[in-house]
Formats: structure tokens, sequence, C-alpha cells
């Protein structure tokens, strides 16, 4: 029997592969580029990603192992 996978767990586990595509399409140069002077550049987003995966893993962890909890 298979079971039915939540819609986040699903979009989580997709996320990987969206991400490369997304970035398969933006040529390398302009990765580096700041559309906004004050927002990320395509380097900085990806590894603000990096930085909170870990602490998203932890809350996510939380969230199954205690029931009720929040993110």
């Amino acid at each position: 029997m298979r079971l039915k996978m939540n819609p986040y767990t699903l979009s989580l586990k997709h996320t990987p592969t969206i991400l490369v595509r997304m970035l398969d399409q933006i040529p390398a140069e302009r990765f580096a580029e700041r559309l906004q002077p004050d927002r990320f550049n395509l380097i900085e987003m990806v590894a603000h990603l990096a930085d909170w995966e870990d602490i998203f893993l932890d809350r996510l962890r939380q969230t199954v192992e205690r029931p009720g909890s929040t993110i």
C-alpha cells in the first residue's frame, strides 16, 4: 500500500530539482547581478537557503515529534 504524500512534504522533496531547473535558465554571468540594491542576488539567495536548511529541518522534526507544535 502506498501512502499519500503530504503536499508540503512533496514540495520539499522536489525543491532541489526545481531550483536546478530554474538556475539552469539563468546564465552564470548573471548570478551576481543585483536586480534591486537592497535585495539578495542569486548567489546570496541560494546561500541563504543553504544556511537555513538545518534550522528548517530541526523545526520540521519538532512538528513531527510533537504534534500541535508550530514551525
